[in-house]
């Protein structure tokens, strides 16, 4: 495996250059630096970019077609399971026209808009097993935090019995826009979970807000992007940092998003280690939290 522990950023403002890590796992050796490095970054970009994660190119080709897939199918299709305006499950949706979307959840099974999916068509095996391989990855990166923080490496898994949590996929598309000036694709804003693994077609589309200014997140081929959210600031008493980010619309292409959201159980406790707590880094949220 292999970390590039700073997102390629593409702005049209000059900016000075920052420092690229490239880590490769060779053996147990290289695993304390791995995790000092993938802690540094994350404490201070929020984001990091994964290459060479382990998770088969043809896993991840087949989630690609199978997204498509389903934004190819007949509008009226898609439209048998949207929800009215206004109700409590297309909430998160409603303010986003520019954007369809689609997911599975281990508990929830499929479905569209925020309602579950009526036509369930023959995906299944494919999600699952890219679920599956991201639960691996993000399990692996759980532990590499905890001990670049100097934790015991189950610190942030042992609550859900050595697994990632409670993990959802989402298929999102973003239709060309003529004029991309005016509108985004998905507001701004940073993730309730906690982390996020998003993998975006050749089309860029996400940026992140840093200094001042939205840079732009350049697609990388096979590539993840991976970010902090809310409830992992707050468990790491802010050693890690969630960062707003945003997904805007291209002029002339379509761009096509996989995101992975690992959640905690639903009722969790989480409670920040005490050594994440001194006079340099006193209490910023509760000592402990229910998911």
């Amino acid at each position: 495996m292999e970390f590039l522990l700073k997102p390629p950023l593409k702005t049209n403002q000059p900016k000075k250059p920052h420092k690229q890590f490239f880590i490769k796992i060779i053996d147990e050796n290289a695993r304390d630096k791995i995790a000092r490095d993938l802690v540094k970054i994350l404490s201070d970009w929020g984001f990091v970019q994964l290459v060479n994660h382990g998770v088969d190119t043809q896993v991840i080709q087949e989630m690609q077609a199978q997204a498509k897939k389903f934004f190819d199918l007949p509008l009226e299709q898609k439209e048998k399971a949207k929800v009215s305006p206004g109700s409590s499950s297309s909430s998160s949706s409603s303010n986003n026209k520019n954007r369809e979307g689609f997911g599975y959840g281990v508990e929830s099974g499929f479905y569209y808009d925020g309602k579950p999916w009526i036509d369930r068509f023959q995906c299944s095996k494919s999600v699952e097993e890219y679920n599956r391989s991201l639960d691996m990855l993000t399990a692996q990166v759980l532990e590499l935090c905890a001990e670049g923080l100097g934790l015991e490496s189950s610190t942030f898994t042992k609550p859900y019995l050595g697994t990632a949590g409670e993990c959802t996929a989402r298929f999102n598309y973003y239709p060309p826009c003529p004029l991309p000036s005016l509108t985004l694709g998905l507001g701004a804003h940073t993730d309730p979970n906690l982390l996020t693994i998003l993998h975006q077609c050749k089309v860029g589309g996400l940026q992140i807000y840093r200094d001042g200014s939205w840079l732009s997140v350049k697609p990388l081929t096979n590539s993840f992007i991976l970010n902090i959210g809310d409830s992992f600031e707050a468990w790491t008493n802010g050693r890690f940092k969630s960062v707003r980010h945003r997904a805007v619309v291209n002029e002339t292409e379509a761009r096509l998003s996989i995101a992975y959201f690992s959640n905690p159980p639903p009722l969790s406790v989480m409670t920040v280690p005490q050594n994440l707590i001194d006079s340099l880094h006193p209490l910023q949220f509760r000592p402990s939290f229910t998911w």
